[in-house]
């Protein structure tokens, strides 16, 4: 950064012209961001799979906490300033399901309804509804909804019934929540 400043007083003094250069955003940068918040999204998966192996050990806890939350800021701060790409991402990867199987609560509820009002200084303004998730009951070609190791039974109190599967988003939070109040 300082490099920049000496390089542009330099060409100040020596009479030469600085031309203005546009930044051109180019497909890989759009693609890099999206990528990113696939990978948080999977990545919250990922942990939260992986919370009864923790030790019970306040530092592991509050670092797992601590990480999880950087995580999910991740991805509220791309959907909530891109819902449209949002929208795209979820369709093509199927960040919902990823996110159901997090347990982001805070998230879903985010991209199915939105934020409700933004406080600005004591005045409320009221934010116009942005689709930013489109329910869909097919998957794409090829691809399983759900995998073995998504689904777990806690000591056998969840069953399905009927060796039903959930087939899409709806199905799997009906299943992933049954039993449990949130508020």
């Amino acid at each position: 950064m300082e490099r920049n400043r000496k390089a542009g007083k330099e060409m100040e003094k020596d009479g030469g012209i600085m031309e203005m250069k546009e930044k051109v955003i180019q497909r890989k940068d759009i693609i890099e961001k999206v990528n990113a918040v696939r990978r948080a999204c999977r990545a919250l998966e990922h942990l939260n799979k992986r919370r009864s192996f923790l030790v019970t050990n306040y530092i592991k806890i509050h670092q797992y906490e601590e990480m999880i939350m950087y995580i999910q800021h991740i991805v509220w701060r791309f959907a909530k300033c891109k819902p449209e790409e949002f929208k795209l991402l979820d369709v093509r990867h199927n960040v919902m399901k990823k996110l159901i199987l997090g347990d982001c609560n805070y998230l879903i509820k985010l991209i199915l309804f939105g934020d409700k009002s933004n406080k600005d200084n004591g005045n409320e303004k009221k934010e116009e509804f942005v689709i930013r998730h489109i329910p869909r009951s097919v998957s794409w070609p090829g691809k399983e909804f759900i995998r073995d190791d998504d689904l777990r039974f806690n000591n056998g109190s969840l069953v399905l019934e009927d060796n039903e599967r959930p087939e899409n988003d709806m199905e799997l939070a009906i299943y992933r929540y049954k039993g449990k109040l949130t508020l």
